[in-house]
């Protein structure tokens, strides 16, 4: 994989080796959203919001207890015992896991300015990575190619605005621009936080919830939820009203190329459980005589009038954006279309159109090449070493000191075990876990 430094977002192109860029198959650049970076589409689960919640957590069990959990008096009585939400899915792919097992070229970065106004990552794209797009690898067997852009969120702003500003350019390599939950006619999210946090919290679902003892973590979750609602200068840009909805382009400014919307009308993100223990957990283990200790089991119940989240939040407390069947969450279905570009809505939040296996067949197909059900999609975190000083780094979790935009010399790596095999060790600031501290030197005695 070929990989630059931190002026170009550690852009990646893959294959790495020109001469397996297959000339028959699409060239793809990946553009995230707002307080995104590269891993959403190669590691969506990176932000722990992949919440299965269409299927219910398996029992817990705990064993060999010498009593039975009468220690906790509601459980005995079968009142509520502890909470939790739906579990994490382990089965999340990406997109650039499909894209690659498909055998189109995958262009990968992180934008500058992760919150900033979209001016910030306009001038990365338009001075490092246009340039090398169309320079290093729109060449040899893909020259006269063009690319098309798959965008999440605030990504699709970033292509409308590039176009709007460089309508003679950039039909000269831009093929097809496809929008994933783009706010196109722009969102309310950025006024929603406060809604959900407080408005919806004190006025319905709030009481409920203080009074089965379960405040704190439901305003935990919608505090979480509502992480892409932050109000940031970016996000406030995003306002319908905004002067840069003048300074994007439309499908008819730009008829040479294609635009293709999609959206998400799901508000669901995640269930709220409660804990009961079985009849069993109050009885003898038995079948283990002479040791007959207790074995406990806990079955989960969903929380009513509560769960799931955002779903059971009143209509009227909350903007298009988080109505379910009207938005994903941050972005409404109305919202997300552009006049004159075929569209098409998905039962998805804003989050899972970052892992959605019906998105993935659907771009498939218009990218020419349909999934069979067969395919291997390789997706796993990045690593970034450091050839010079044998040290590896996580971007994720970059610290000052770590200097990424020093290095001159990267390899990357998809997983921490390959770097540390090739004698690369954990940077103390960013990977900590695997950094090996140098050992002192013992002089010798006079």
């Amino acid at each position: 994989m070929t990989t630059y430094g931190k002026a170009k977002g550690f852009l990646e192109v893959s294959p790495a080796d020109p001469e397996q860029r297959d000339p028959s198959r699409e060239v793809v650049l990946l553009l995230h959203g707002l307080g995104g970076n590269k891993l959403d589409w190669s590691f969506p689960a990176w932000r722990e919001m992949h919440w299965n919640h269409r299927q219910s957590p398996a029992n817990r069990h705990s064993d060999n207890h010498f009593g039975p959990p009468l220690l906790a008096p509601l459980a005995a009585l079968g009142f509520l015992t502890d909470f939790s939400l739906s579990d994490l899915d382990t089965n999340v792919r990406c997109w650039e896991g499909m894209l690659r097992a498909k055998g189109h070229t995958v262009i990968n970065y992180s934008q500058d300015g992760n919150q900033a106004l979209v001016e910030i990552p306009l001038v990365q794209f338009e001075q490092e990575i246009v340039p090398t797009i169309r320079d290093e690898v729109l060449t040899g067997s893909l020259a006269g190619k063009k690319v098309t852009l798959v965008c999440h969120s605030r990504g699709g702003i970033l292509a409308r605005r590039y176009v709007h500003d460089h309508p003679t350019v950039a039909p000269t390599w831009i093929k097809h621009i496809v929008t994933l939950c783009t706010p196109n006619q722009g969102t309310l999210a950025p006024l929603a936080k406060e809604k959900l946090t407080q408005q919806a919290l004190a006025g319905l679902v709030g009481p409920i919830a203080d009074a089965i003892g379960v405040d704190d973590l439901l305003v935990n979750t919608i505090d979480r939820l509502t992480d892409w609602l932050s109000e940031t200068e970016g996000a406030e840009q995003l306002l319908p009203d905004n002067a840069l909805f003048e300074r994007l382009a439309n499908p008819a400014d730009a008829p040479d190329i294609e635009f293709t919307t999609f959206a998400g009308n799901s508000v669901r993100y995640s269930r709220l459980y409660y804990w009961l223990y079985t009849l069993s957990s109050f009885i003898p283990n038995f079948s283990d005589f002479p040791d007959i200790r207790f074995d406990y089991e806990q079955f989960p119940t969903e929380l009513p009038l509560i769960s799931p989240l955002l779903d059971q939040i009143p209509d009227g407390l909350v903007d298009d954006e988080q109505d379910d069947n009207e938005g994903d969450g941050a972005v409404s279905d109305l919202r997300a279309r552009l006049p004159g570009a075929p569209h098409t809505t998905v039962p998805v939040n804003h989050a899972e159109a970052l892992w959605d296996e019906t998105l993935f067949g659907l771009v498939a197909d218009l990218l020419g090449t349909p999934l069979t059900g067969n395919e291997n999609f390789e997706c796993s975190r990045g690593f970034i070493g450091n050839s010079n000083t044998l040290q590896v780094h996580d971007p994720m979790n970059e610290n000052t000191n770590c200097q990424l935009d020093e290095i001159d010399s990267i390899v990357p790596f998809k997983r921490i075990e390959d770097a540390l095999t090739n004698g690369y060790d954990g940077c103390f600031y960013c990977l900590s876990e695997h950094h090996t501290p140098e050992q002192p030197t013992n002089s010798p005695m006079d």
